[in-house]
């Protein structure tokens, strides 16, 4: 039970803020979990699921306290019908990201 806990605290910690735009839903994908790619690092990992096939690019801003954007990543994806997938971000070295409070994510 403590190891299990203590996996689920390390999960809740890692776990991002996402403001994910309704564009997504509209081309039939879904996000159901973000989280971050370890401790202090600037990656951001998203979990897609979709129901129709979708070939573009998503675009995360990192966002501050404020909403003031401080970071940003451009991804290429290419999704079949009834696919899902981990969709990876990397962000500048130069971005803090203890000052990132929220992502928000959207179709490019």
């Amino acid at each position: 039970d403590f190891v299990a806990g203590l996996g689920e605290g390390v999960d809740k910690r890692m776990s991002l803020n996402l403001d994910v735009d309704p564009a997504l839903a509209a081309h039939g994908l879904a996000v159901s979990m973000g989280k971050s790619r370890g401790v202090g690092s600037k990656d951001a990992s998203v979990y897609v699921v979709a129901s129709k096939a979708y070939r573009g690019s998503f675009l995360a801003r990192a966002l501050d306290a404020n909403g003031t954007e401080i970071g940003r990543s451009k991804v290429d994806v290419e999704f079949a019908a009834d696919d899902a997938q981990y969709v990876n971000f990397t962000f500048n070295d130069e971005m803090d990201s203890q000052l990132v409070r929220t992502y928000a994510l959207s179709l490019r």
